[in-house]
């Protein structure tokens, strides 16, 4: 099934060449890790990849339709939490 993913967009200046040999190189062995979290006042979910950007788009260029992945809830993660710097509990 198509999942509605959302890529977290951050500015850099990356080298196009760079970024490219990258995408090449990914390593689509691996499962992409993506978190699912509901859409607040709907039953309807989101889910953002955590880590596989590359493998994605070097699945979009190869023109697959799938990608393994594993499928994480936030609620899961949690525990994973690490607080800004500043932003520590005291």
């Amino acid at each position: 099934c198509a999942l509605p993913i959302c890529f977290p967009v951050t500015i850099q200046k990356v080298d196009p060449a760079a970024r490219q040999e990258r995408i090449k190189r990914a390593d689509s062995s691996y499962p992409i890790i993506v978190m699912r979290h509901k859409v607040p006042g709907t039953p309807k979910h989101q889910y953002q990849v955590l880590d596989g950007t590359h493998r994605v788009a070097k699945a979009l260029a190869a023109g697959q339709k799938k990608i393994a992945a594993r499928i994480v809830d936030r609620g899961h993660m949690q525990k994973f939490y690490v607080p800004r710097l500043g932003q520590e509990k005291k």
